[in-house]
């Protein structure tokens, strides 16, 4: 074969892969103000107050985290609340970025706005595909980029399972409010259909986040033991 016509199928290799990664990074997000409550519907963990109002500093979000087939094009679906700097493009949402790389993992990564003054609350409801608590918990992480380049790794403030659903709810309290959070599900913890998730953010440090528990007697359906 004679070198140009190698380099030139080569090419061809290159921009065929890239228009099918470009193909699967399209994240639609439609505004819907009458978004499901999660814990009714997966009758796991409460709800907070704040779930489903507008808000320049909330979202809640139903996501998709696998992409849908339309006109040829793989594309990743949002629905809920979320104000229009989060979402970017409707048609191109730059809000949330999914990573399928399963069985291995898949992770989600939801955009902020950075700001040292404020905390976050972030809640995620989910259905996992083959493992249950205790080990669940260890394996779903929250990572934020920290002051020197790297990441840390959030524990979860609260969890909650439904045994008879097989359904699971995690809670965290991030402070200062980073710039981005990447949500991984690790092994065989990946959703089995939509995964609801839902931030908020607030001035000050919660009393909740200062004691490590939140100090609502019977907040959840189940809470964390150990």
């Amino acid at each position: 074969m004679r070198a140009p016509l190698k380099w030139a199928l080569v090419l061809f290799a290159i921009a065929l892969l890239v228009g099918q990664a470009a193909a699967t990074t399209s994240y639609v997000f439609q505004y819907d103000p009458t978004i499901d409550d999660p814990s009714a519907l997966l009758d796991v963990g409460t709800t907070p107050g704040w779930w489903g109002t507008d808000g320049p500093s909330r979202a809640s979000l139903e996501l998709v985290p696998y992409p849908v087939v339309l006109g040829g094009d793989s594309l990743y679906y949002g629905y809920g609340v979320a104000s229009a700097w989060w979402v970017g493009d409707p048609e191109n949402s730059t809000g949330w970025q999914w990573t399928d790389a399963r069985p291995d993992y898949m992770s989600v990564w939801i955009k902020n706005q950075p700001n040292p003054v404020l905390w976050k609350e972030l809640v995620v409801w989910f259905e996992p595909h083959a493992v249950t608590p205790p080990a669940l918990w260890d394996m779903v992480t929250l990572q934020v980029p920290n002051a020197t380049g790297g990441t840390d790794v959030v524990k979860p403030t609260d969890t909650a399972w439904n045994n008879d659903e097989g359904t699971a709810f995690m809670r965290w309290a991030i402070s200062p409010q980073p710039e981005w959070e990447l949500l991984t599900f690790w092994d065989s913890t990946h959703p089995e259909c939509d995964i609801y998730v839902g931030f908020n953010c607030a001035p000050g440090l919660p009393a909740f986040a200062l004691i490590g528990v939140a100090p609502v007697v019977g907040m959840f359906v189940r809470r964390r033991r150990g």
